[in-house]
């Protein structure tokens, strides 16, 4: 029942990443009007790469959001089957991109949580009754604000390479995606 619940969620998936990527474009075009030469050169710059790359940036989300809910689903399948003793996969070397990123990533996951909370725990305790819990759990629900803001992060990413302009973009769809997801969830 949770797979046929997240799949028909992932089909309605193409209309909230339209529909974020019009209200992005709505905002970066309002908001260079208080914004210094530079920053509104910068927002002029982004509104053109997402109207040039906007069907890439949806496709990319769509296939980073897809993959992100089924990691978390097999996650699911891990844990339920297998008594981990070693919490840790191993450690790895980070560079200061990676923790940017990562941070950018937590700022778009909080502004999707928070703005959508009480819709997320609704969601998080229909998620729990389709598992079979008796209990609500966070790891029932593969539609978790930070699967949705690591896809945003990697749509960000086929707009443009430029860290700054990425930061920018996530920040502004998590806040329209945020709207969407209250009203999905």
């Amino acid at each position: 029942a949770l797979l046929r619940f997240v799949e028909d969620e992932l089909s309605r998936s193409s209309t909230l990443i339209e529909r974020t990527l019009a209200g992005t474009l709505a905002l970066l075009r309002d908001a260079r009007d208080g914004l210094a030469s530079s920053e509104r050169e910068r927002h002029f710059e982004m509104v053109e790469a997402l109207q040039r790359q906007g069907a890439r940036y949806q496709a990319r989300f769509l296939a980073a959001l897809r993959d992100g809910v089924h990691r978390e689903l097999a996650t699911q399948d891990d844990a339920s089957t297998a008594a981990t003793g070693a919490a840790f996969g191993g450690l790895e070397l980070m560079d200061e991109a990676r923790v940017e990123s990562d941070i950018e990533i937590s700022r778009a996951m909080q502004i999707i949580d928070s703005t959508a909370e009480w819709e997320r725990r609704e969601l998080q305790t229909f998620t729990s009754t389709l598992c079979g819990l008796k209990h609500v759990s966070e790891e029932s629900n593969p539609l978790r604000p930070i699967v949705y803001a690591t896809a945003l992060w990697e749509a960000s990413g086929a707009v443009s390479p430029v860290q700054a302009n990425r930061a920018i973009l996530l920040r502004l769809s998590a806040g329209v995606a945020a709207g969407l997801l209250k009203s999905a969830w």
